[in-house]
């Protein structure tokens, strides 16, 4: 599934597409009039698409960043669970242990 961003990339370019063709049908101008236009309508789209490709880059490296926080966060609540885990058994154990070692057996 694409993204909003995909779609108005790809309408941005198919209406750029549809309005050169029909500035070539219609312009009553001379080539290097056209030619010149055509050339500055060119540079425009350029720079505007170079500024949704950096614009798609940033949302792109901020979604990366964030899936790293993300999972820097559950690693580090999976390592405190463990060690809570860890020192409730060994506690466990040393209660056990102590039972035993005093004669009264395990429960």
């Amino acid at each position: 599934m694409r993204d909003s961003g995909q779609d108005s990339l790809l309408t941005f370019l198919g209406g750029m597409a549809v309005g050169a063709i029909a500035m070539l049908l219609f312009a009553p101008e001379s080539g290097a009039q056209l030619r010149q236009r055509l050339g500055r309508y060119a540079r425009e789209a350029g720079e505007e698409l170079a500024e949704e490709g950096a614009a798609a880059w940033e949302r792109g490296r901020q979604a990366v960043d964030s899936a790293v926080e993300r999972g820097k966060d559950y690693v580090e609540g999976a390592r405190e669970t463990m060690r809570d885990k860890a020192s409730a058994i060994t506690d466990e154990i040393g209660d056990r242990y102590e039972e035993i070692r005093q004669g009264r057996g395990a429960k």
